[in-house]
């Protein structure tokens, strides 16, 4: 896999499925993660299941909600 670490990432979809399991690998490789998604319940669930897998303190995680 590339080296995410220090790296932002953006991801569409991020609350659930595969968008949710790409998020949780980013942040295991070090990289700040915000994930966008329509339910601002579920987004927040969904950024702590991120901030978990995080590695560093440097990391930051997000989620925005929004339809695209």
């Amino acid at each position: 896999m590339k080296d995410f670490k220090d790296k932002l990432v953006y991801i569409a979809g991020g609350s659930s499925g595969i968008g949710l399991a790409a998020a949780k690998l980013m942040a295991a490789e070090g990289a700040s993660v915000i994930i966008f998604g329509r339910r601002k319940t579920v987004l927040d669930e969904a950024v702590k299941q991120i901030q978990s897998c995080g590695m560093s303190k440097a990391q930051t995680f997000a989620g925005r909600s929004m339809d695209v």
